[in-house]
């Protein structure tokens, strides 16, 4: 059944739900057209009415319908059609389920339900009230689900139509694992995670009525997931149940659970020019993964938790000893035990990217990096790998997972000393994910956008989120050419609009008409070469302009940003310079980590090429004049002047097709932007 507050839109306080009836199953209850109900009344080719012995359809329905409170639009009569369409709803409702036995349990949304009824709205209804969903999530609480079965026709057709399915998904509750046909591999799994805690120490048993004043376990929580796992043969696989019991680090409290949780992680421009880096010298990558990294760690704090669900006793719980997956702490305290161990072996942890460590024995060495429990490294002395992977499976439980290949949702392929990185796996599974319609479109900003600027509902704008957060990730991994569009489609994520929702869609289009595209390290020169771009008054709303920076090693992109202005230019050669010193940090933050990696080789030579198309900016920096036009300037922005005084950079004028860093700061045409495509991802270097 859907859930009360997916009533139509109300007024006044709503009545409260009815209770479901005594077969366990619910109902549903929303008020809907007469058409909308002829849809839910129509059953799937060869699906053969059950009815339950004794018990009439209609018998399953509470006699007295539920007064509904509506919002009166139109006419007078509205609580009365209101209340006759609720009639007419659980009559339906009642005679579908009676259709059905209780096989299984099957979820939908009531956007999925709406979407399918929608051809046959009746107009009159649909005008005289105004439907407001509240929430796109699967409804997964017992008394909000309808019952489905697994009949030889299939689903009923208005429920195949709105997208249900059974509830033995891959990441089950532990309601649903447990009433659920895999309920003895679920049980095995957490079994065994009970287990490994047990022997890894993980806690100690206590009794309630000896903990300290003041004093309360935190609640825990079952994550449950299924894989399929590949047996190797290329034709079958199997299913791998796993269980991990972790913390509610929600109900922690500062202070007296946990202080300070910051902890780092590899920065992804470092990662790519140590990937770039080895390919370009024929080094292997090795990638290592931890088994529960995080319970290698000794908490520094007294937590207490609940036992596991299933595994309760009375009057007890647990003093955790080690740090849980979910404690807030459990990341920081967790990459301490690591850097701890790694010093002790004979690294050194750079001190600009805390998770790079160098290990230097004479004219040999092994670099390592970390991003929480992903190793990955490489050396110029095989068997000097070998021995600290050897050293670390003695420490830590570690899968040693060969060649790096899959990296943190990158593909990553090596032909010979060139290197290509793409998410085409991650892009196809978000875009299966939200339905993308894969229309071609060659751009990733439209020409003419959208001026739409209704409102989303929350249900739309909480799917947006989603979406947009995933983009991210994928601009700032692989994909310079999408910055822009995603930078810009972003700016109103607080209350996204419709103009908004067709801009992410166009840009998921984009993506599915460019699978094809890597990210190409081809060259072993590794040369930085900077380029800076803005684009004055891109914002409207705000007046603030756009910067677009640029930094190339190896053949292509390893540093990218686009970004909207922190303060108003009043000029494009104000903007130009702004986001030249933005560069400059950037390109600063590269130049400080390859000087502490001396060992590799990559120190650079002073003073680096800056490339910018704006002339006036070019001479403030080689000139250094102030006039009245740019005497205003923050001089924090005047810090680049130093920098190109001393020899650190040198600025120099390009013409803007040439400009690498135009794309970053606005919408291209469609040869332009292949063009920029080209020139950031390595397809080819000029």
């Amino acid at each position: 059944m859907l859930h009360k507050d997916m009533l139509f839109e109300q007024g006044e306080e709503e009545a409260p739900l009815s209770p479901g009836r005594a077969d366990g199953t619910a109902q549903f209850r929303t008020p809907l057209s007469q058409a909308r109900l002829r849809a839910l009344q129509t059953p799937s080719a060869g699906a053969t009415p059950q009815t339950t012995p004794g018990t009439s359809p209609a018998a399953s329905v509470h006699e007295e319908p539920q007064a509904v409170e509506v919002r009166h639009l139109h006419g007078t009569d509205a609580r009365e059609a209101g209340n006759q369409n609720l009639h007419r709803l659980q009559q339906a409702a009642a005679e579908m389920d009676a259709r059905v036995t209780r096989q299984g349990t099957a979820f939908c949304t009531l956007e999925r339900v709406m979407d399918a009824l929608e051809a046959d709205t009746d107009v009159a209804n649909r005008d005289r009230y105004r439907c407001v969903p509240v929430s796109d999530r699967v409804l997964d609480t017992p008394d909000l689900a309808f019952s489905l079965t697994d009949l030889e026709g299939g689903l009923p057709a208005a429920a195949a139509a709105a997208g249900c399915q059974y509830a033995d998904t891959d990441n089950p509750t532990v309601e649903q694992a447990m009433n659920g046909p895999e309920v003895k591999q679920y049980r095995a799994a957490m079994d065994t995670e009970v287990q490994q805690h047990i022997d890894r120490g993980t806690w100690e048993m206590v009794d309630r009525d000896t903990l300290p004043p003041g004093a309360k376990p935190i609640p825990g929580k079952w994550v449950l997931k299924r894989k399929t796992v590949d047996t190797g043969d290329g034709t079958t696989t199997h299913n791998k149940h796993k269980g991990r019991w972790t913390a509610r680090g929600d109900r922690q409290k500062r202070g007296r659970d946990f202080s300070t949780t910051w902890s780092p992680v590899i920065a992804f421009p470092i990662l790519r020019i140590l990937i770039a880096f080895a390919c370009s010298c024929a080094f292997p990558i090795t990638q290592v993964d931890f088994d529960g990294a995080y319970l290698n760690a000794l908490l520094d704090t007294v937590v207490y938790m609940e036992l596991p669900w299933g595994y309760e006793q009375p009057g007890k719980c647990v003093k955790l000893l080690r740090a849980l997956y979910g404690l807030k702490q459990s990341g920081r305290l967790w990459y301490l035990t690591l850097k701890e161990w790694m010093e002790d072996y004979g690294f050194t942890t750079n001190q600009v990217d805390p998770c790079v460590f160098v290990l230097h024995q004479g004219a040999s060495w092994v670099i390592a990096w970390v991003y929480v429990d992903d190793m990955g490294c490489f050396s110029n002395d095989e068997a000097l790998k070998e021995q600290f992977l050897a050293a670390l499976a003695e420490r830590f439980t570690i899968t040693t997972l060969g060649v790096l290949q899959y990296y943190l949702g990158i593909n990553i392929t090596t032909h010979g000393k060139t290197v290509t990185m793409d998410q085409r796996k991650y892009i196809q599974e978000i875009c299966r994910e939200h339905k993308v319609t894969p229309i071609p479109v060659a751009t990733p900003v439209a020409s003419t956008p959208s001026t739409d600027e209704r409102a989303l509902p929350e249900t739309e704008a909480t799917t947006v989120r989603r979406m947009m957060g995933a983009l991210v990730y994928i601009a700032v991994m692989t994909r310079p050419d999408i910055s822009f569009a995603v930078s810009a489609a972003s700016r109103h994520l607080h209350n996204p609009r419709v103009c908004d929702r067709v801009a992410i869609e166009r840009i998921y289009r984009y993506l599915l008409c460019t699978l094809q595209v890597m990210l190409t390290y081809s060259s072993s020169d590794p040369a930085m070469t900077i380029h800076t771009d803005s684009d004055f008054d891109n914002c409207k709303e705000t007046h603030r302009s756009q910067s677009g920076i640029v930094i190339l090693m190896f053949g292509a992109a390893v540093l990218w940003r686009s970004v909207r202005q922190a303060v108003v230019a009043l000029s494009t050669t104000e903007a130009e310079y702004m986001a030249q010193c933005m560069g400059a940090q950037d390109a600063l933050y590269i130049l400080y980590f390859l000087e502490a990696l001396n060992i590799l080789g990559l120190s650079q030579t002073l003073p680096l090429v800056f490339r910018g198309d704006n002339e006036a900016a070019i001479n403030m920096l080689k000139e250094g004049s102030d006039n009245s036009r740019t005497k205003h300037i923050q001089r924090k922005f005047y810090f680049l002047k130093e920098l190109v005084q001393d020899m650190v950079f040198a600025p120099m004028h390009i013409r803007s097709q040439f400009n690498f860093a135009d794309g970053l700061t606005k919408g291209l045409a469609k040869v332009l932007q292949k063009v920029s495509m080209c020139r950031l991802l390595g397809q080819y270097f000029k």
